[in-house]
C-alpha cells in the first residue's frame, strides 16, 4: 500500500483498535486531514469506519468541490428557491473551511424560458449532488422544484402548441383533395410535437403532415398521414421518413400513419421536409 492510504478504525466491545491500510506512519501528524467516508455495522458488537487521510483526503474533498462546481454551472439559468440556495451555500462553506482559500458560492440564479433545457440541467445537477451525498433534505427541495418546473413546463408547452397550431392552420394547403402541412416549427420538445401532430390529425381529414424542428440542438422530423389517405394513396409514413431523414444525416421509422426521425445535421431539416412531401407527387 501507499503511505497515505485508507485508514480503517474498528471499535470492538468498547475497545478502540486502529489499523492502517498502507505503510505505518512514524507520527500521527503525517496523517494530516482525516475524512470519514463510511460507517456501519459488520457484525454483532462490531462497527467499521472507513476514512481517507492526507493526500487522498484532500483529493476527495477537491472531487466534491468539482461536483459542486458542475452543479453550479448546470443550475446557472434556473430560478432555484432562495432557501435551497442558502443550504447549498452552507455546504460549500463547510467544505471551503477544509481547504484553505477554496470557496463555492451558489449565486441567485436567473430563470430561462427554455423549459426542457432547464429540466435537463436540473436533473444532471441533482445527479451530481446525489453522488457527493448532499443532505437528503436539500435533494428533496430540488425534487420539489423539479416537479413545479415540470408543471410549469407542461403549461408552457400547451400554450406553445396552441400558438403553433393556429399558425399551421392558417398556412394549410389543399392539393388534389389532400390537406398538406409541411413546416419547420419552433417547438423544442418531441412530446409536444407529437401532441400537436395528433391534435391536427384529429381535426383535419385527408391530412399529410410533415413537421421539422430543432430538439436539444438536433434535427427532428415527424410525419402523420390520415389512415384513409395512407390506404388510398398507398403511403407509408415510416418508409417516407426513412428516406427523408437521410437529408438530416439520420434515420427513423414508424407506422403507415405516424413516424418520427432524428439526425445530426440541423441544416438538413428543410430538405428533409421537401423530400417527404415529394412522395405526394
Amino acid at each position: 500500500g501507499e503511505k497515505y492510504g485508507d485508514v480503517v478504525r474498528m471499535i470492538q466491545f468498547g475497545e478502540s483498535k486502529e489499523l492502517c491500510g498502507g505503510i505505518h506512519i512514524k507520527n500521527t501528524k503525517e496523517i494530516e486531514l482525516f475524512k470519514i467516508k463510511s460507517e456501519g455495522s459488520v457484525a454483532s458488537g462490531i462497527r467499521r469506519i472507513e476514512a481517507l487521510t492526507s493526500i487522498n483526503a484532500y483529493e476527495w474533498v477537491d472531487y466534491k468541490f468539482q461536483k459542486l462546481e458542475n452543479a453550479e454551472e448546470l443550475l446557472s439559468s434556473i430560478n432555484i428557491p432562495d432557501s435551497t440556495l442558502e443550504k447549498l451555500n452552507q455546504i460549500g462553506e463547510g467544505l471551503s473551511s477544509i481547504l484553505e482559500g477554496v470557496k463555492i458560492n451558489f449565486p441567485k440564479l436567473k430563470i430561462s424560458n427554455e423549459f426542457n433545457d432547464n429540466l435537463k440541467k436540473l436533473q444532471e445537477a441533482m445527479s451530481a449532488l446525489s453522488e457527493i451525498k448532499i443532505p437528503k433534505a436539500v435533494l428533496e427541495e430540488l425534487n420539489h422544484f423539479k416537479k413545479e418546473l415540470s408543471k410549469t413546463g407542461k403549461q408552457d408547452n400547451a400554450a406553445q402548441i396552441k400558438a403553433v397550431k393556429e399558425q399551421l392552420l392558417s398556412q394549410i394547403k389543399l392539393n388534389d383533395g389532400i390537406y398538406v402541412i409541411a413546416q419547420k416549427i419552433d417547438l423544442g420538445d418531441n412530446d409536444a410535437i407529437t401532441d400537436l401532430a395528433f391534435q391536427l390529425k384529429g381535426q383535419i381529414k385527408n391530412l399529410f403532415l410533415v413537421l421539422g424542428a430543432e430538439v436539444n440542438d438536433k434535427p427532428s422530423l415527424t410525419i402523420i398521414i390520415s389512415e384513409e389517405l395512407a390506404k388510398e394513396k398507398d403511403l407509408h409514413a415510416g418508409n417516407i421518413i426513412r428516406e427523408a431523414a437521410k437529408e438530416m444525416k439520420g434515420g427513423g421509422g414508424g407506422q403507415p400513419f405516424f413516424a418520427t426521425a432524428g439526425g445530426s445535421y440541423i441544416e438538413g431539416i428543410e430538405a428533409a421536409i421537401e423530400k417527404a412531401t415529394s412522395f405526394l407527387k
